[in-house]
């Protein structure tokens, strides 16, 4: 998609699920520069852009080609529900997730990780623009997890019509429309039908399921 929507540029495989988009040519790299210089949001990432840029700019006067250095912009994006970010960060690095236990019991859950302490200001922030969640430390070190839980607090995910307005691009696209309908049963109490449930423990294995 980002190939396509570039019309430059190359994919390789790397692994069984993961893909990678490679830009070489010097004048198409400028082109990504700009695109990300001032526009990014995580402190980990605009540090590591940084250091990329200096590169860049070193290799810019440099060869055959030579392209005018560029000026590091401070980025002053915020996370915000009038636009994409989030959609694309949840494409990126999101979960949304659905356990149906053989008895009564279930748990429903919207989960966006990631890595470096660095990055805890802006999950923190996540709160306040969501208004629910909590910041949980993952099991790997040095991870962090902006973490919804339960029926009421799902619900203001799904009643902010968010991901309706900036539809995800990725499988996590389906993973939220069976997320999003199984909350529906479960707020129905369709769970505690025995006839239901077992549907409904096969469909929820199927959220998170890449083709």
């Amino acid at each position: 998609m980002i190939k396509d929507t570039f019309k430059f540029g190359r994919v390789i495989k790397q692994g069984k699920l993961t893909y990678r988009f490679i830009v070489e040519q010097k004048l198409l790299i400028q082109l990504i520069v700009l695109i990300f210089n001032g526009n990014m949001v995580l402190p980990s990432r605009i540090k590591r852009f940084n250091k990329f840029l200096d590169i860049y700019n070193k290799k810019a006067i440099k060869g055959k080609i030579l392209v005018k250095p560029i000026e590091f912009v401070i980025p002053k994006n915020e996370p915000s529900l009038r636009n994409a970010w989030l959609s694309g960060f949840t494409d990126s690095e999101g979960c949304f997730s659905i356990t149906i236990r053989k008895t009564t019991g279930f748990s429903i859950r919207f989960i966006l990780s990631q890595k470096h302490e660095e990055n805890l200001t802006l999950l923190s922030k996540l709160i306040l623009l969501l208004n629910v969640g909590q910041i949980e430390n993952h099991y790997k070190k040095d991870n962090f997890s902006y973490i919804v839980s339960g029926l009421k607090n799902c619900s203001k995910i799904i009643e902010s019509n968010y991901f309706e307005q900036f539809p995800l691009k990725t499988n996590k696209k389906n993973s939220y429309i069976l997320w999003k309908e199984l909350y529906t049963n479960l707020l129905n109490k369709d769970h505690l039908n025995p006839l239901l449930r077992t549907d409904l423990i096969k469909k929820s294995k199927l959220i998170n399921f890449n083709k």
